[in-house]
Order: C-alpha cells, then structure tokens, then sequence
C-alpha cells in the first residue's frame, strides 16, 4: 500500500498479509498482536455484518462460529509486516493490524485499526471505483 500526503512530501508503502476468517484457517479470535477476546469482540461488533454471529462468539467459543462459504460478507485481518519505502519525515507505525469487512455484493470493504498504543477505532473505508476497460479496483480510500 502506499500512503501519500501524510506530512507536506511525505509518503511511505508497507508490505501488507492478510488472513480471511473461514474457521479453518483463521478465526475470529486474533490471539496475537496483543488482541484478546475483549479487544476482538469489541473491534468484530462494530460491524453490522458480525450481528448474527455476536452471540455464538460469546457464547460458544471463537472458533465454532457456523459461517456460510456463500455469505456476503468476508472477515478478514491485514497486518503490515514492514516498510518498503517511506520518507525520514513519516510517523507511520506498523505495530497494530486491521479487523476487516468486506461486501461482496457492493464491493465495498470497511475496516478498524487496532494498536493499543493509538486511539481506538480509526476506520479505514475502500470503495470501487470504475476504471474503464479494465474493470474496477480500489483508487481511492479514507481513512476515518
């Protein structure tokens, strides 16, 4: 990802991974990145999509939450792993990681920030943009 105009000519990429929730692989409960049960559940509520498994992940246990393979909505985590370029005047930091959300029907993908050195919550919105001939892709984004 590259990150323009953080200060007046600054500007910084990271190398970013990322994980989808299927309950195979990855599950709702992060258990890294200093995120405990709390911090996942109040960062996964937050979406509207999460409603119908808040329950479930309280109740039963992170890991057993029945999600659909065909549902619309896909949780995913993305974690920066380092810096590829970035300007002496960038304060980026790559220590926290993103609880994310996408909707496969509109394209649209939400996510929330999460270090616990930094205020809570800052949203990240990514929406698509038509590029023509070539389909769609993400121009733009904003960081709320």
């Amino acid at each position: 990802m590259e990150a323009r105009h953080l200060t007046r000519h600054s500007s910084s990429v990271t190398y970013w991974e990322g994980e989808i929730i299927d309950n195979i692989n990855y599950f709702f409960l992060t258990n890294r990145w200093r995120a405990d049960f709390e911090t996942d559940r109040k960062h996964w509520e937050r979406f509207a999509a999460f409603a119908p498994f808040h329950k479930d992940f309280v109740s039963i246990g992170c890991d057993c939450i029945p999600i659909a393979s065909r549902s619309q909505y896909k949780f995913m985590r993305w974690k920066e792993q380092c810096f590829l370029k970035t300007d002496s005047e960038c304060s980026l930091t790559i220590s926290g990681f993103y609880y994310m959300c996408y909707d496969t029907a509109s394209g649209h993908i939400e996510g929330y920030y999460c270090d616990p050195e930094l205020r809570p919550f800052q949203g990240v919105q990514l929406d698509l943009v038509p590029g023509g001939s070539s389909g769609y892709s993400f121009g733009e984004f904003e960081f709320a």
